[in-house]
């Protein structure tokens, strides 16, 4: 099982909610990877329509969100809602998919990504 990292300025002390955007083009593996952290079994996945919400904890100090975003064209739009509220972002590339270097490239670098703390 995949070990998730949190910001280290979160409290010890304190129950957290940390949400983590799970960003990426359609057909990256991003709903692959959760369920993967989540130690589920990788059978047959159907591509993501809006986003889908998992939820792991993390001792009994986190609940850690992971939101997967639908990667497809019509989808991204909605990423910059979701932005000011995450405490990170994972952003998935695959990495055998050569023909959509550049748009990964693309989507990394938009101002709603990029500046984010």
């Amino acid at each position: 099982m995949a070990e998730v990292l949190l910001p280290t300025h979160l409290s010890l002390f304190d129950f957290r909610s940390v949400p983590i955007l799970v960003l990426g083009l359609d057909n990256a593996g991003k709903s692959s990877i959760i369920k993967r952290i989540l130690g589920e079994p990788i059978i047959s996945l159907v591509p993501t329509v809006g986003f889908n919400r998992a939820r792991v904890e993390y001792g009994n100090k986190y609940e850690v969100f992971l939101y997967d975003l639908g990667g497809s064209e019509d989808f991204r739009t909605i990423w910059k809602q979701y932005l000011g509220t995450a405490y990170g972002v994972i952003y998935v590339i695959d990495s055998n998919d050569f023909q959509r270097t550049e748009e990964n490239r693309q989507k990394i670098s938009i101002d709603e990504i990029s500046d984010c703390p």
